[in-house]
Protein backbone atom coordinates (compact mmCIF):
# COMPACT_ATOMS: atom_id res chain seq x y z
CA UNK A 1 0.00 0.00 0.00
CA UNK A 2 1.40 3.24 -0.66
CA UNK A 3 1.47 5.66 2.21
CA UNK A 4 -1.07 8.65 2.21
CA UNK A 5 0.36 12.10 1.25
CA UNK A 6 -0.49 15.37 3.29
CA UNK A 7 -3.89 16.77 3.64
CA UNK A 8 -5.37 20.23 4.31
CA UNK A 9 -8.19 19.68 6.50
CA UNK A 10 -10.50 21.63 9.04
CA UNK A 11 -12.16 20.31 12.34
CA UNK A 12 -15.63 21.87 13.68
CA UNK A 13 -14.61 21.97 17.41
CA UNK A 14 -16.58 23.02 20.33
CA UNK A 15 -15.07 25.08 22.85
CA UNK A 16 -17.47 26.92 25.79
CA UNK A 17 -17.85 30.01 23.38
CA UNK A 18 -18.85 27.94 20.47
CA UNK A 19 -18.30 25.97 17.60
CA UNK A 20 -14.45 26.80 16.06
CA UNK A 21 -13.20 25.50 12.39
CA UNK A 22 -9.59 24.52 13.36
CA UNK A 23 -7.45 24.26 10.15
CA UNK A 24 -4.32 21.51 10.05
CA UNK A 25 -2.55 19.43 7.69
CA UNK A 26 -1.91 15.69 8.17
CA UNK A 27 -0.62 12.66 6.87
CA UNK A 28 -1.74 9.15 7.85
CA UNK A 29 -0.85 5.65 7.50
CA UNK A 30 -2.24 2.07 8.12
CA UNK A 31 -2.93 1.32 12.06
CA UNK A 32 -4.20 4.44 12.99
CA UNK A 33 -0.90 6.36 12.66
CA UNK A 34 -1.47 9.90 12.34
CA UNK A 35 0.83 13.05 11.99
CA UNK A 36 -1.31 16.80 12.52
CA UNK A 37 0.24 19.92 12.15
CA UNK A 38 -1.28 23.00 13.39
CA UNK A 39 0.79 25.84 12.67
CA UNK A 40 -1.61 28.52 14.33
CA UNK A 41 -0.93 27.09 17.66
CA UNK A 42 2.19 25.80 17.18
CA UNK A 43 1.71 22.07 17.60
CA UNK A 44 2.34 18.56 15.91
CA UNK A 45 0.52 15.92 17.00
CA UNK A 46 1.84 12.42 16.31
CA UNK A 47 -0.38 9.09 17.04
CA UNK A 48 1.01 5.72 17.02
CA UNK A 49 -0.97 2.75 16.77
CA UNK A 50 -0.78 -1.11 15.77
CA UNK A 51 -4.81 -1.44 14.22
CA UNK A 52 -3.92 -2.23 11.06
CA UNK A 53 -6.55 -2.53 8.09
CA UNK A 54 -9.35 -1.94 10.58
CA UNK A 55 -10.52 1.32 8.99
CA UNK A 56 -11.07 3.09 12.53
CA UNK A 57 -9.82 6.71 13.14
CA UNK A 58 -9.57 6.82 17.16
CA UNK A 59 -6.56 9.96 16.22
CA UNK A 60 -9.17 11.67 14.68
CA UNK A 61 -11.91 11.56 17.28
CA UNK A 62 -9.13 12.08 20.30
CA UNK A 63 -8.30 15.29 18.44
CA UNK A 64 -11.73 16.79 17.91
CA UNK A 65 -12.91 15.96 20.63
CA UNK A 66 -9.92 15.88 23.73
CA UNK A 67 -6.80 18.13 21.99
CA UNK A 68 -8.16 20.56 19.39
CA UNK A 69 -10.58 21.58 22.81
CA UNK A 70 -8.34 21.95 25.03
CA UNK A 71 -5.75 23.80 22.61
CA UNK A 72 -8.13 26.47 21.75
CA UNK A 73 -9.24 27.15 25.13
CA UNK A 74 -5.86 27.19 26.65
CA UNK A 75 -5.33 29.89 23.57
CA UNK A 76 -8.62 31.83 24.06
CA UNK A 77 -7.50 32.11 27.95
CA UNK A 78 -4.09 33.36 27.03
CA UNK A 79 -5.82 35.97 24.84
CA UNK A 80 -8.44 37.17 26.85
CA UNK A 81 -5.56 37.06 29.73
CA UNK A 82 -2.81 38.72 27.88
Amino acid sequence: MAPARGQRRALNVETPSGTQRVEFSSAQGNGGQRIYLLPQYDLVVVFTGGDYNSGAAPPNKIMAEVILPAVTAETAATVSAG
